[in-house]
């Protein structure tokens, strides 16, 4: 779904549900429920682990029950049909290559006819298709003959490529052994004549109905039944209800095998769904309340306002999200105020990149908090100066004087997360005891644009370790590749990082592995390090930038840092020119400082106050 398409839903219907068409008339098209599963039938077991996974609701037992299943290092027998459910067709293609190159016999190169016009036409299978004897595949027709249908498994056994044209003989899953020839599938497009509905034919596309399928997208698998399943959710899943479809497509536990254990975050479920199953009734009303802390800095001016540099959500019914935000600026208050190094916000998304991201958790809630339109107009004057128009809610103010006096102290927090969570322990506080927010709030928009990614602080206060990870959202329609799309957007911070020494490329790298992308230009080479003791001699021309904190003496000025640069024979400068200057010293590794920027174009080498602290003496 394109972005455009997207808000023209969300104006119009309001969700992309069947249930809000303006023909859905739920007298007409009453519920009604299957109450019997034959797809696991004999495993009430997985039944309700199912279950609960639908709603999103698998509490740490049952989670705990489901990741018994896991087995990172597991290969399936050869002579077992075993399936691969990945989340993204990246993954699927290198995992299909991946076998395909271990057979012993040769890889054989049939080459699709096209014909006609094609464009909007999805192939069913490749236009160039590998193939080789042993190969796991699947069918993608249904048979005239009756043979096989779409979603049928098997192995060849044969590659006979004859006078006629080729033809591959396979085992299909149930022992049978057929031959299989090329298959054409029409392009048609709908034509009216004389008021009626016919589909002309405007091109074709001629190949075996066959592609390999050791592994398939978990989008693919719909519809079909497998008695052995293994799930690979590497990157994790972008769409609502993804996980439900991967686990349900397999009969029973004991066929079922996971990569790496089930994740809170992967159970995504829309909420919209849950309350029309629950209730028959597509109500537009918000899904729930989204309690909002933003942290930021800066000041008030003509033209400028606070910039974010963290936000976190945690909603009514228990999902949290927090990102730090690039604002761009140096981060001496945040630094300061909470415990954010420049190290967190080098590779962190800019408030654009990581709003659709965040939207994806706003979607239809009611945003809660304190001065929260003020935040809230920050937001929106930010999101603005980086071109971006979106429709801000009105929030429900969460004021002060309600809250405890421990309430208060947590909301001094130097996390937004924390600060979130202490928003949604005094909203739910005061709901109990029968007091309402001032106000009417209204939500955020229900339909998400664009694709964005957040990424949390790797440290806390006092050195603590947080959790740590980028993560994508946004509209990730079925054919998005959220590992490609993280890709690209990291590509984009890695041309905002100054200088990009061994522990920002350490962490890219981390990520490419992790991914499967390519993230580093291919031209990129790492600088080699520089010494020093053999850089600062006498005479060296030197240039100071940021707010320098001494570990045992506060906050350093200027004269100072340059009085302890003169007694060691080195030259201060006031201000960083190409010419006139050979050095920087900046207060932070990573310093984004106009300062720095320049000494990374011009290569001049940068070392950190403590580096220059420690060398001094």
């Amino acid at each position: 779904m394109q972005d455009t398409e997207a808000q023209w839903i969300a104006d119009t219907y309001g969700t992309p549900f069947f249930f809000s068409a303006r023909s859905f008339d739920p007298a007409t098209f009453p519920v009604v429920e299957l109450s019997t599963v034959f797809r696991q039938q004999g495993d009430d077991n997985l039944v309700s682990l199912l279950n609960a996974v639908r709603e999103g609701e698998l509490l740490e037992e049952a989670r705990a029950e489901l990741n018994t299943r896991t087995d990172p290092d597991f290969h399936p027998p050869n002579e077992e049909f075993w399936l691969t459910l990945a989340t993204t067709n990246r993954i699927v293609t290198a995992r299909n290559r991946q076998f395909l190159e271990l057979l012993p016999g040769p890889i054989h190169h049939f080459e699709a006819l096209v014909t006609g016009e094609t464009d909007g036409f999805e192939f069913p299978t490749e236009i160039s298709l590998a193939l080789a004897v042993g190969a796991q595949i699947m069918m993608l027709n249904n048979d005239q003959g009756g043979r096989w249908v779409n979603g049928t498994l098997g192995k060849i056994l044969t590659i006979d490529i004859g006078e006629n044209g080729p033809r591959i003989r396979v085992e299909l899953s149930d022992g049978r052994k057929e031959w299989v020839e090329k298959h054409r599938w029409d392009v048609t497009r709908p034509v009216v004549e004389g008021g009626s509905l016919r589909h002309e034919i405007i091109g074709s596309f001629t190949q075996f109905p066959i592609k390999l399928a050791w592994a398939i997208t978990i989008h693919k698998s719909q519809g079909q039944t497998l008695d052995r399943v293994i799930v690979d959710l590497t990157g994790g899943t972008f769409a609502n209800g993804q996980l439900y479809v991967a686990l349900s497509r397999c009969t029973s536990l004991s066929g079922l095998v996971l990569k790496r254990d089930v994740l809170p975050r992967d159970l995504k479920t829309d909420i919209r769904v849950r309350r029309y199953l629950a209730t028959g009734k597509t109500s537009s009303a918000p899904r729930g309340e989204a309690y909002l802390s933003i942290l930021t800095v800066g000041t008030n001016g003509d033209r400028s306002k606070p910039r974010p540099v963290e936000i976190a959500v945690v909603t009514d019914d228990g999902e949290e999200t927090t990102t730090i935000i690039n604002p761009t600026s140096d981060l001496y208050q945040a630094g300061t105020e909470y415990g954010i190094k420049t190290r967190d916000v080098q590779l962190a998304p800019l408030l654009r990149e990581a709003w659709p991201a965040l939207g994806s958790v706003l979607a239809g809630r009611i945003p809660v908090g304190p001065d929260i339109d003020r935040h809230l107009a920050d937001i929106d004057f930010e999101l603005k100066r980086n071109g971006i128009v979106e429709p801000i809610p009105l929030g429900l103010d969460l004021p002060l004087d309600l809250l405890t006096l421990e309430e208060k102290t947590r909301l001094n927090a130097p996390s937004a997360l924390e600060r979130a969570r202490t928003i949604k322990d005094a909203s739910t506080r005061l709901g109990a005891s029968g007091q309402s927010l001032p106000g009417t709030g209204t939500a955020f928009r229900e339909i998400v644009g664009g694709q964005g990614f957040l990424l949390a602080r790797t440290t806390g206060p006092q050195g603590t370790t947080l959790p740590t990870g980028f993560v994508v959202g946004g509209n990730l329609n079925t054919d998005a590749d959220p590992a490609e799309v993280l890709a690209g957007l990291l590509r984009g911070a890695w041309d905002r990082v100054t200088q990009h020494d061994r522990e920002v490329v350490d962490r890219i790298r981390a990520a490419e592995q992790h991914f499967g992308v390519a993230i580093i230009p291919d031209d990129f080479e790492e600088a080699a390090e520089v010494d020093i003791d053999l850089t600062l001699t006498p005479g060296t021309r030197i240039c100071f930038s940021g707010t320098v904190i001494h570990p045992t003496g506060g906050e350093m000025t200027k004269e100072e840092l340059h009085a302890i640069a003169e007694s060691r024979g080195l030259v201060p400068q006031q201000n960083l020119t190409k010419t006139r200057t050979d050095v920087l010293i900046v207060a932070e590794a990573g310093s984004q400082s106009s300062k720095a920027k320049k000494a990374a174009t011009w290569n001049k080498p940068v070392f950190t106050a403590e580096q220059f602290l420690d060398w001094a003496g």
